[in-house]
């Protein structure tokens, strides 16, 4: 299965400066054509097993507070403000995977991964007037992620067939990040400074080494076309960086 997505984004910015009350509005027009391509193939060992492989070109547009030049308070006290000179990121991802099917109900798969990431989007520290630090977000240069990952789907009614409606779920990813940072940053009114950055390469920002994602479901019927799934859900994550830059 191949085939290519055409896709035009368009995002223009008004705003007026702090404090700029009567001024006219800025205006930052940001506009690009994607070519999106993807390939998805599986081939069949046998009726209960498969190998995927998966690789494709994909895009991340900033939310809008990340983007929009408003300077407000979160509730916990910390200050935040967009920038609105981000540009989308461009993303190139590789899966590999083998699949394998026990039973209908039931599933283990193990495959590897890989991402690189263009023009990465990143929650960032930096100072303002008053002297103290508020959130911001920059692009970094390029990120490479690769890892592994393992999942299964185990049907419980093979230890008593009292417990045939119960499955448990379970996938686990072990990851890697490196991102490489440009030693110079684009300020609100469009000039380049140094980077406030220690660290021109290290690990992504938001992104831990590990994650752990378990489920206990429970599934019943109230007639032939009205299924419905109870699940208790457990997940933990490894450490991550909550924003780079410094005071």
């Amino acid at each position: 299965n191949a085939g290519v997505r055409v896709e035009s984004t368009n995002r223009e910015t008004k705003y007026r400066q702090q404090g700029s009350f009567d001024d006219p509005f800025e205006t930052l027009k940001y506009d690009k054509v994607y070519f999106l391509p993807s390939l998805n193939l599986k081939y069949g060992l046998n009726e209960n097993s498969n190998i995927r492989f998966a690789g494709g070109v994909t895009y991340t547009k900033p939310v809008i507070m990340e983007a929009y030049p408003i300077e407000y308070v979160n509730a916990d006290g910390t200050s935040m403000k967009g920038n609105p000179f981000l540009v989308n990121s461009d993303n190139y991802n590789l899966d590999l995977k083998y699949e394998l099917f026990p039973t209908s109900k039931e599933m283990f798969a193990v495959g590897v991964f890989g991402k690189k990431m263009e023009s990465p989007i990143e929650r960032t520290f930096t100072s303002n007037a008053a002297g103290s630090t508020i959130i911001t977000y920059l692009n970094s240069d390029n990120a490479i992620l690769y890892g592994a990952e393992i999942e299964f789907i185990y049907d419980l009614g093979r230890l008593n067939k009292t417990l045939s409606d119960f499955s448990l779920g379970f996938n686990t990813s072990l990851m890697s990040t490196k991102v490489e940072v440009s030693p110079f940053t684009t300020n609100p009114d469009g000039s380049q400074s140094q980077s406030i950055e220690t660290h021109q390469s290290r690990d992504l920002q938001g992104a831990s080494n590990w994650l752990i994602n378990s489920d206990l479901k429970y599934q019943f019927d109230f007639s032939q076309s009205w299924s419905n799934t109870v699940s208790v859900v457990y997940s933990v994550f490894g450490k991550r960086i909550y924003a780079v830059g410094t005071n």
